[in-house]
């Protein structure tokens, strides 16, 4: 017994010790030039998963992310398990408005009365109603639940039965990191709230104009739901990046985003746009071989700190691009069997 013990924890280790190697050495050995004068744009937080976000001049992280960034999620209570709601389902999710105002939390939708929350000090909710467990893609989470109104209020704006939920707070919610994809250590133990995989998205402002230069009518940035926004960088060129410092802190870039339905649903109106845009346009040349469509690069921060609109954006070592360029043919073939 004790053999087996001792072989399975070499085993594991050994598969954690390839991980890491892995991860350090796919680097970029031929990288692209670097724009010049890259900088923040834009910081975005997404209190409640799925809904509409907020701008922000400066944002302080902990280690979920960005304060307040995902920490509030709808569940369908007709799910088993017990499922997120999502734009995928419910596409007019993207009209529901959180707004963190002192210390309440104010939620307003079309047709609905503006729900208020009181928020403690920290501004994480005050929750004793219990906790429940939530499958959150192939994760599950034990969440807080938040209160009955806050249920009836979600439930009667969108017509199904709906928990209104909280993580447990930045110091108390476990919920690890991919380890497939980011196997290294950070000094504050992150971890990801929420957010589907990771604690924050970024995305270049070069990218959306070259999408642009491809759909009509032209998509916002809000239609992909970035935490940060980076000028004066080429199309794409945030593929290629492995580590990058944004203001003072340090990110390590470890994979790119896959993007599903919910850039297809218009932020303004929370209704799906004709013809599948802009992923269908996307499928013809910003996906892999598994067909799945990138857009975006997720990012984890090596400690905490603040970013403000305006931080510099440096990059520090780069990696292979997991969408290569295509040949002629391949492009034809993608559009044909899109």
């Amino acid at each position: 017994m004790v053999d087996i013990l001792v072989l399975t924890a070499v085993a594991v280790a050994a598969v954690a010790v390839i991980r890491i190697t892995k991860y350090l050495t796919s680097v970029d050995t031929t990288p692209p030039a670097t724009s010049k004068g890259m900088t923040v744009s834009a910081i975005n937080i997404y209190p409640i998963k799925g809904c509409k976000g907020t701008s922000l001049s400066s944002a302080q992280t902990d280690r979920l992310g960005f304060v307040n960034d995902r920490r509030w999620m709808l569940v369908d209570k007709a799910t088993d398990p017990l499922t997120f709601a999502s734009q995928r389902e419910y596409p007019s999710m993207a009209n529901i408005h959180p707004r963190i105002v002192g210390q309440q939390m104010v939620v307003g939708a079309p047709g609905m009365p503006d729900l208020v929350i009181d928020l403690d000090a920290g501004q994480a909710i005050r929750h004793d109603s219990g906790n429940i467990t939530v499958q959150i893609w192939n994760q599950s989470v034990v969440c807080a639940t938040v209160s009955e109104d806050a249920d009836a209020w979600f439930s009667a704006y969108l017509g199904v039965p709906i928990s209104f939920v909280s993580t447990l707070g930045a110091a108390e919610h476990v919920r690890p990191l991919p380890k497939k994809w980011f196997p290294i250590e950070t000094e504050h133990d992150a971890s990801v709230g929420f957010a589907d995989g990771y604690p924050f998205l970024l995305i270049g402002e070069g990218s959306l104009a070259e999408i642009n230069s491809r759909v009509e009518p032209h998509i916002t940035m809000a239609s992909f739901r970035p935490n940060v926004v980076v000028s004066n960088s080429a199309p794409w060129e945030e593929d290629h990046w492995r580590q990058i410092t944004v203001g003072s802190i340090e990110f390590e870039v470890p994979k790119p985003c896959a993007r599903c339905q919910v850039p297809t649903v218009d932020p303004d109106t929370g209704t799906r746009r004709r013809g599948y845009e802009p992923i269908k346009t996307m499928k013809t040349y910003r996906s892999d071989a598994d067909g799945e469509v990138y857009c975006g690069q997720n990012i984890v921060h090596l400690y905490n700190g603040v970013v403000n609109v305006g931080d510099a954006v440096t990059v520090r070592g780069y990696k292979q691009p997991v969408v290569a360029p295509l040949t002629p043919l391949e492009r034809l073939r993608k559009i044909l069997i899109s």
